[in-house]
């Protein structure tokens, strides 16, 4: 019996030639779309906007950015002997330009919000973060209306109130629009 030698098809290579392109298009734009996420981060990190990846990194990629911390501390400065936390000014807040550009990382799931560090117009814009899961706001005057924008948040699990100016009446509307939410208060 005589073995016949494989013969090489020109149709073959190319069909793989194809599919390793594809594969490498497919990365190439995960890839790209993740940097631009760490680039957001970058640009947000002077204005006090800390967001970082808790989530596992697959080999070839870094993780998604899902956190976002803000609140009036802005770093910490350091001499190489001692360490001290800058805080904001005194009145300087975000924008809600500035809590729009959040919009930039679309697996945001947890946001912590802590002082009087937005003006109240950004609570309209934290309202469209859709894939928002946690979200913690602090020791900032949220008032019933602007907590009630929350609704839109469908994807919202866990709402954490320390310290704002939401009433029960404002909490227990919020739980028939979400009756999956839980909420914490203070």
């Amino acid at each position: 019996m005589r073995l016949r030698r494989p013969q090489f098809h020109l149709r073959t290579l190319l069909l793989l030639l194809g599919v390793v392109a594809a594969c490498f298009g497919f990365a190439g734009t995960h890839w790209r779309a993740r940097e631009k996420q760490y680039e957001a981060a970058a640009r947000l990190k002077p204005k006090g906007i800390r967001a970082f990846a808790r989530g596992e990194s697959s080999w070839w990629l870094r993780p998604p950015i899902d956190t976002v911390e803000i609140d009036e501390y802005l770093g910490i400065r350091t001499d190489g002997a001692t360490w001290e936390a800058v805080r904001r000014p005194s009145g300087e807040r975000l924008t809600a330009a500035d809590v729009a550009e959040l919009a930039a990382f679309p697996q945001l799931r947890r946001l912590h919000l802590q002082g009087e560090v937005v003006e109240p117009a950004a609570i309209d814009e934290i309202a469209k973060l859709t894939s928002l899961r946690q979200l913690t706001i602090a020791h900032y005057p949220l008032e019933d209306e602007q907590m009630l924008r929350f609704a839109q948040l469908k994807n919202l699990e866990e709402l954490t109130l320390e310290a704002t100016q939401t009433t029960d009446g404002a909490i227990d509307r919020l739980r028939e629009k979400l009756p999956e939410l839980e909420v914490y208060d203070d």
